[in-house]
């Protein structure tokens, strides 16, 4: 994506698509890796339990390799972030990047480094009412940041679902018989 005086309002719907995007892809693969192993092991659970977050999923799964929820440990907030950001996004059919700069890009369109920023909490939006109050309150709990850079959510959340996937990938190539 473009940046600074190159990014311009035709990157804001690409950007939001592609951040949005990203989240509902990790999303599938999580559940996708949960759906395999209630197959491959076979786990007792089915439709909407096979999960991650369900509690009869992990409950079959750590029934049948306790060794399961150290794995889950590992990655417990990764999936719970994930999970976070597709929720609020899927359900209020918004999210993704917004534009945003580090001076007023209006007065100094020139100077402005413009970005496209993800917010950390997924419920700011900058067309909801209470938008102002939920930077505050983000910026306040984060060292005063709100935002992930475009570049940085995308790495942050594909390092994450790596890491989730070969870590699953190894706990199947030691237990699944």
């Amino acid at each position: 994506m473009p940046k600074d005086s190159a990014l311009g309002l035709e990157h804001v719907t690409p950007g939001r698509f592609y951040s949005v995007g990203t989240i509902f892809m990790v999303q599938a693969l999580i559940d996708n890796v949960a759906v395999w192993l209630c197959d491959a092991m076979p786990l007792s659970v089915s439709g909407g339990e096979r999960h991650f977050l369900s509690v009869p999923f992990m409950r079959e799964l750590r029934r049948k390799q306790p060794t399961a929820d150290e794995e889950f440990g590992k990655h417990r907030g990764f999936i719970e972030e994930v999970n976070q950001y597709r929720q609020v996004w899927i359900h209020t059919i918004s999210g993704g990047a917004i534009p945003t700069s580090d001076i007023d890009p209006f007065a100094n369109p020139e100077t402005a480094q413009r970005f496209l920023g993800v917010p950390l909490d997924p419920a700011i939006q900058p067309d909801q009412e209470n938008y102002r109050k939920r930077v505050e309150q983000c910026a306040k709990r984060n060292d005063g940041r709100y935002l992930y850079r475009i570049e940085n959510f995308t790495s942050r959340t594909f390092e994450g679902a790596s890491a989730f996937y070969l870590g699953w990938l190894r706990f199947a190539q030691d237990h699944v018989r």
